[in-house]
């Protein structure tokens, strides 16, 4: 029979981390400066097994008990995305620098998990509710445009999370012809294609050709 263990607490820097992140998706006034001088601090430790480990024990492992009513990290960043997007004034500084999608992007992006572990990462950030807003996200322009692309691209990783970003692929696709975001949504396209269904959307859609022609 399989015994279902809870993640030990973390201990040391991944504990660190974690309360800092609970503070910086709070959602008050201060927590777009905290978020924007943690997002840097993480592009240190991109991958990183410290990073690994602190997205998926979850949002409640520091102890604090101060996370969303969720106990996913997906939830949390909903909820910040959606405060940053009604209080711009604030969070401008931190939108210039790509926002609550930069700080997903640099926070998921892990390659090679095995699959135990692979599984309790993306379980924290497979939330519907941000996949949909990730997923409408790429229609906008600005300053966090790469950024959400490499959300998709790095979420779509896991195949569970992969199908619910296939409605992703048209505006992927489109993408192509973007000099500025052929890269970011090629490499997004390439992952969902690990979907037989995503793989048929984009070459339907066209992604081939455009790919060619990017070429």
């Amino acid at each position: 029979f399989v015994v279902a263990l809870a993640p030990l607490p973390l201990v040391g820097l991944p504990m660190a981390l974690s309360a800092e992140l609970v503070a910086a998706l709070r959602c008050d006034g201060g927590s777009a400066l905290l978020a924007l001088g943690l997002c840097q601090r993480l592009e240190t430790l991109r991958g990183t097994p410290e990073v690994v480990e602190l997205i998926a024990a979850g949002p409640r492992a520091n102890g604090s008990g101060e996370a969303a009513a969720s106990d996913t990290w997906g939830y949390c960043v909903l909820q910040a995305v959606s405060f940053a997007s009604e209080h711009s004034a604030a969070f401008l500084a931190f939108e210039a620098a790509g926002g609550y999608w930069q700080l997903l992007e640099v926070l998921s992006d892990v390659k090679g998990l095995p699959p135990p572990q692979r599984g309790r990462f993306f379980r924290q950030l497979d939330d519907a509710g941000l996949l949909a807003t990730l997923v409408a996200a790429l229609g906008a322009r600005g300053p966090s445009e790469r950024a959400v692309r490499l959300c998709v691209r790095n979420l779509a990783r896991s195949p569970d999370v992969r199908t619910l970003l296939l409605p992703a692929v048209p505006q992927l696709v489109a993408d192509l012809e973007q000099a500025g975001l052929v890269g970011c949504s090629a490499a997004a396209l390439c992952n969902l294609g690990c979907h037989s269904d995503g793989k048929l959307r984009a070459v339907e859609g066209g992604a081939v050709r455009q790919a060619l022609a990017a070429l």
